[in-house]
């Protein structure tokens, strides 16, 4: 009888070792907002938020999402930060098969083989959406299990994200900026600090000012004329191509370039980042490009200005301002379709922006160069290099090599300069 009854107590020892169970402590996240406006896109309207959840130090084996999307958004990706196990995105197959339904059951996860999560996830949501009438997307629950199924974690709390269709949004201005076209040149991607222009470099970049209280979200126009200067170097008389360049140094260069005659109009004079105070030279730049859906900032509330920026938050700062081009694959070796700029690079590519490097590789996290930086953005906004032929050079350190004709243009005034 003794025997029989440490057999038992034995087994359900092991049960319970052995069974997943959900602990008390709920899964805490993050959304990045409770309303997206969505952005012009060819066919309605398309908008992202973000999901971020913390995972503390434990050895999880897996992140899993579940979101209702109404049928009438499609889900047009889903991106990691960090990237590593994510499976496509699915439909319940109790939704799928419900023909009345009116939202899709959502599931995504992401699986690690070696315990990665050891800090946070943040999980973007790309959609789209053609109606007209305000829609919710709900996040239903996420889940966090450890290593060996032993413990799960859930959310105890639904949070939704609303909607606003882009034909409801009296935007100022046209369209967004078109894609550029020239070939890029060897390593103009993300870059990182030291860009040139109107700013001071290693000045560490905070956020932006806020919006006025109650204005629509503004549409980005950029210069297209091939006529206007938007990179003025330093007080020195150089712009130290070879040198990196900062998220701050891109934003006020792309700052420069927005023609909106009412952008100053959506500048508060308050920081929307912890890091960004409105006594930076920066703030009314990242502000704007904030407002307007064209950069980010952490999950920490910061912006990061004074931080290099890599080829692939250029790539992926700069499409923002045009449609995805996703017709082709890309050949670089170094940059797999789970990269959380994928699509951003690819669009790049395809729009002829960039090239990457020799040996089949596009370096996506690393520092993109002042020079490359401005080859890119020339790309971008169409600049035909040809046209400032003659125009004299504004730096003393930019030797006659391939980048010479992109400072070159960035930097010349058709309007005011003189052909000596």
């Amino acid at each position: 009888m003794k025997r029989v009854i440490a057999v038992s107590i034995a087994i359900i020892i092991t049960a319970v070792m052995i069974m997943p169970s959900v602990l008390a402590a709920p899964v805490d996240y993050a959304v990045s907002t409770a309303s997206v406006k969505l952005t012009k896109a060819e066919d309605g309207g398309k908008g992202s938020f973000t999901i971020t959840v913390p995972m503390a130090e434990k050895p999880y084996s897996s992140l899993q999402f579940e979101l209702y999307i109404p049928v009438s958004v499609e889900l047009v990706s889903v991106t990691y930060v960090p990237s590593i196990g994510a499976r496509p995105p699915q439909i319940q197959p109790g939704s799928a098969q419900d023909p009345n339904r009116v939202y899709n059951d959502y599931f995504f996860v992401m699986y690690s083989t070696t315990n990665v999560f050891n800090t946070q996830v943040v999980c973007t949501v790309n959609v789209s959406y053609t109606g007209s009438e305000k829609q919710t997307i709900s996040i239903v629950e996420i889940k966090q299990v450890t290593a060996g199924m032993k413990d799960t974690f859930k959310s105890n709390s639904v949070k939704t994200v609303e909607l606003v269709p882009y034909a409801s949004v009296d935007s100022p201005g046209g369209g967004t900026g078109t894609p550029g076209d020239g070939s890029g040149t060897p390593g103009d991607g993300a870059g990182s600090p030291g860009a040139g222009g109107n700013q001071n470099p290693g000045e560490d970049i905070g956020d932006g000012d806020l919006p006025l209280v109650g204005m629509e979200k503004p549409v980005a126009e950029l210069d297209m004329s091939n006529l206007n200067a938007y990179l003025l170097g330093d007080p020195q008389g150089t712009v130290r191509p070879n040198e990196n360049i900062s998220r701050a140094e891109v934003a006020s260069l792309l700052f420069g370039l927005i023609t909106n005659e009412d952008k100053e109009e959506y500048i508060s004079g308050a920081s929307g980042f912890s890091d960004v105070g409105t006594d930076k030279w920066y703030s009314k730049a990242v502000g704007f490009l904030v407002e307007a859906g064209i950069v980010t900032g952490y999950t920490d509330g910061t912006f990061k200005g004074g931080n290099n920026i890599t080829r692939a938050e250029c790539a992926a700062i700069l499409t923002r301002f045009g449609e995805l081009n996703l017709r082709s694959n890309l050949p670089f070796s170094d940059v797999e379709p789970s990269n959380w700029a994928y699509e951003n690079i690819l669009t790049a590519y395809n729009n002829l922006w960039i090239k990457g490097y020799p040996d089949g590789t596009f370096g996506p996290n690393l520092s993109i160069k002042r020079a490359e930086a401005v080859a890119m953005i020339n790309r971008m906004i169409k600049r035909d290099l040809p046209d400032y032929n003659g125009y004299p050079m504004k730096f003393s350190d930019v030797p006659d090599v391939w980048y010479y004709g992109d400072i070159l243009a960035a930097s010349s005034d058709r309007q005011q300069d003189v052909i000596p």
